[in-house]
């Protein structure tokens, strides 16, 4: 058999010339230098099922470069390294002038081809399944149509691939996870403070107990509903039983965010599942896996009309072109809170349990809790806490009361004079029961104030 019947002829001319070698002896007459012809007890891998190896020969100064395509269409270079398309095609582009749909061509993926050759029961599963790198399983079930599993490694990739941006497609792995934190202890306290919050969801039993509570820590402010009420109730109850409010905000916020990861779950799934549904996706979303009939990926590569384009890259212009008005579930996730599917039974009893701790405790001081807070709305009413005032007979004395030491029950005052320059000079602070500290009020000369340690 001559040379000639061992190759054959792709492209000639002047310039340049390509060959498909068909037996060992033509690659290594062409291409003495392949890493084949050195190591010939490997010599078996060029007749791999599947396998085309093309040979340019660069007439004009001698350069010679070989490429072999795989079945699984990796492409590999004379010295049976893996290179990319991309590369191969800008090399030979560069050095060659070989056009780069002329290398797509020959060493571009055969997938397609694959794919018919699969349908016409020419080639297994199996081998379909090596036949390009994305391909998780073919499922080649008898009472219906062959689907192929695709693997992206990432699932993201795929989700940023359908038109998601990178914030919606975290929102999406967090709430599939139920772990996304639509509310933080910290922004449920503040709103607390502000007068929102668990309060406005008390049951009948829960607001008589917190009504109670109330007569203890404001026994001067009748009980009510509103956003005033519920921020100093709530300041109050703070101060004196911190414990046992961040017990009320966290189980807040753990079941809003609980109601909300369920929500935004169920609302995101329906989405992609409508969005799958309508461009002939086959998505189990709870294991990642993207199915697609085998018939829809030869229509997909005839509307594209790139026979030597990998699976990826057809999927790529694929999604591209179906992209749907998806996502904006990150930029809209307050929209998933719903009150009306908390289980407000459970959370009052929980709440109810807590309150009933903060009253007996309460109740174990008696008369002496009332007095103290009968004493606090006394002094806030007439003087307002941490408000700077004067003395009514000494002028250049001021006083600002702080609060009342619930363990001492005495008021609590900040003396303030000023300087020369009008800025106030602070002593520290002093504690007094009510009636020395209307006497200091009155006559501040009968007390060495300024000179008490």
């Amino acid at each position: 058999m001559s040379m000639e019947d061992k190759i054959k002829m792709i492209f000639d001319d002047d310039d340049l010339t390509i060959i498909r070698p068909l037996t060992m002896d033509a690659l290594c007459h062409y291409d003495k230098n392949h890493y084949f012809c050195g190591n010939r007890y490997m010599s078996e891998r060029f007749n791999d099922k599947g396998t085309v190896t093309y040979i340019f020969i660069d007439k004009i100064n001698g350069r010679v470069e070989s490429f072999r395509r795989l079945i699984n269409n990796d492409i590999l270079d004379s010295n049976e390294n893996e290179v990319s398309l991309d590369d191969v095609q800008k090399n030979l582009k560069d050095y060659f002038g070989v056009d780069e749909q002329m290398t797509k061509k020959l060493l571009g993926s055969n997938f397609f081809n694959q794919l018919r050759s699969f349908m016409r029961n020419e080639i297994n599963a199996r081998t379909l399944e090596n036949a390009d790198s994305l391909i998780l399983r073919v499922v080649n079930n008898d009472d219906e149509e062959p689907k192929i599993s695709l693997d992206f490694n990432d699932f993201d990739e795929f989700l940023e691939k359908i038109g998601l941006d990178e914030d919606d497609v975290s929102f999406y792995n967090w709430v599939s996870s139920r772990r996304w934190e639509f509310r933080t202890y910290d922004s449920d306290y503040e709103d607390m403070k502000e007068g929102y919050g668990p309060f406005w969801h008390f049951d009948e039993e829960n607001e008589k107990k917190l009504e109670y509570i109330s007569s203890f820590l404001m026994p001067k402010v009748k009980y009510e509903k509103s956003e005033d009420y519920f921020r100093q109730i709530f300041r109050l109850l703070y101060d004196e039983f911190g414990r046992y409010m961040d017990d009320i905000i966290s189980t807040w916020t753990d079941a809003v965010n609980e109601q909300m990861n369920d929500s935004a779950y169920v609302d995101v799934n329906e989405e992609l599942v409508e969005y799958f549904k309508k461009v002939g996706l086959d998505v189990d979303l709870n294991r990642e896996i993207v199915k697609l009939p085998i018939s829809e990926i030869l229509k997909i590569y005839s509307e594209v009309g790139d026979s030597r384009a990998t699976l990826k890259e057809i999927l790529e212009d694929y999604f591209e072109n179906k992209k749907g008005n998806l996502g904006g579930w990150f930029e809209n996730q307050y929209d998933y809170e719903n009150s009306r599917l908390l289980d407000m039974e459970q959370l009052n009893r929980k709440w109810g349990d807590t309150l009933d701790t903060i009253i007996e405790k309460m109740e174990e001081e008696g008369e002496e809790y009332k007095r103290i807070y009968e004493l606090y709305w006394k002094i806030k009413d007439k003087y307002d806490f941490r408000k700077v005032h004067k003395t009514p007979k000494d002028p250049n004395l001021f006083f600002q009361v702080l609060g009342i030491d619930n363990s001492t029950g005495k008021i609590q005052v900040q003396i303030l004079t000023k300087d020369k320059d009008g800025r106030f000079d602070r002593d520290k602070i002093h504690e007094f029961d009510e009636q020395h500290f209307n006497l200091f009020l009155n006559q501040p000369e009968l007390f060495n104030i300024l000179d008490e340690k």
